[in-house]
């Protein structure tokens, strides 16, 4: 859509640095005072700066969108753009004025974010005109937030270097509470029983710091005494608990039984089957 036609006039005159229309800038005579292609900053392009085509964020999380415009003398922020949502179900913006805006998930499911300003471009190199620019819509996936993990396999055997110690290697998933998994997130882990004391004399275990997970949300969660000089049962007990960081909602929780020639985790001495839920 095409608005009234104006110029942007940047040479030292009356009009400088203001937005006139054609007839303000004719002579008295009516001849034109002044090329208008010479006088004239005109935009090329306008884009969410450093966004990418797609952007996924989950229920309750934000993002920033910077809209920009390129001119022919450089790149400046673009406060007065309008920028919207096509589902504010789903998607929302803020504020409505200004160079930064806030995007922010509101339900699960994909909303286009699209962008408009209005802005001069050079016609033919004659003069400029104003139009309403439109910058590449971006699309924001909004998933729901992780709720809970699942086991997707479970493996015990010999500590390579210490045979007759063993270690437990259960892989985990998060999940939302519809049990679909999240994709690429980040967990850390926290022991809610302190101070754990490893007869075996081979170290206390540290919990994981914030980590990220693969892109299916899975992460292993591995148990073992440490290769030691005591053998026989020696070990700990370990409750343990995954959250979703850097939120620290909690995920899963873990009751574990940690011995050098066994490992028992939440009851099960053997694998735990595939697809059982690891509540908070």
């Amino acid at each position: 859509m095409r608005s009234k036609g104006g110029y942007r006039i940047t040479s030292s005159n009356p009009f400088t640095g203001k937005l006139v229309t054609k007839e303000q800038i004719l002579s008295p005579s009516g001849q034109i005072a002044m090329p208008f292609y010479s006088f004239c900053d005109f935009v090329t392009a306008l884009y969410f700066n450093n966004a990418p085509s797609s952007i996924i964020l989950n229920v309750g999380q934000t993002d920033t969108l910077y809209p920009v415009c390129d001119w022919n003398y450089g790149t400046t922020a673009a406060p007065d753009a309008s920028v919207w949502s096509s589902n504010t179900s789903i998607a929302s913006v803020s504020p409505s004025w200004g160079s930064a805006r806030t995007l922010s998930g509101v339900g699960q499911g994909s909303a286009n974010i699209q962008a408009t300003a209005e802005a001069p471009e050079l016609i033919d190199n004659d003069f400029c005109s104003l139009f309403w620019w439109s910058a590449p819509t971006v699309s924001a996936q909004i998933k729901l937030p992780p709720h809970h993990l699942h086991v997707v396999a479970d493996v015990t055997g010999p500590i390579t270097v210490c045979p007759t110690t063993v270690f437990r290697s259960v892989r985990l998933q998060v999940v939302d509470f519809q049990h679909t998994p999240v994709g690429s997130t980040s967990v850390q882990e926290s022991y809610l029983n302190q101070p754990i004391n490893n007869t075996c004399g081979s170290g206390s275990p540290t919990p994981t710091v914030c980590s990220v997970t693969d892109t299916a949300g899975r992460f292993y969660d591995t148990f073992q005494v440490g290769c030691n000089s005591v053998g026989g049962s020696c070990g700990f007990a370990l409750h343990n608990r995954w959250s979703w960081c850097p939120a620290g909602v909690a995920l899963g929780t873990l009751l574990n039984d940690v011995r050098n020639n066994q490992v028992t985790v939440e009851g099960y001495t053997g694998p735990i089957p595939t697809g059982t839920e690891i509540l908070p």
